[in-house]
């Protein structure tokens, strides 16, 4: 995947995260409860902080290949 793809997605993942934090997807998106709430909003940002890790660490060139 290329670094920008993987920064879009870092930056989406952070966004739904911090929108969930607010709230406002409970006008859209009714949650079984809180800790179902809290779930979604931990895996959003556990998804960003990992792509971010991938955009940023450099790209490793395999051995024997040209």
């Amino acid at each position: 995947m290329s670094r920008l793809k993987l920064a879009l997605i870092s930056l989406t993942s952070f966004a739904i995260a911090v929108l969930l934090m607010a709230g406002i997807p409970q006008q859209y998106i009714h949650f079984a409860g809180l800790e179902n709430e809290m779930g979604c909003c931990f895996i959003a940002f556990m998804m960003g902080w990992v792509t971010l890790y991938g955009a940023c660490t450099p790209e490793e060139k395999e051995v024997g290949h040209e």
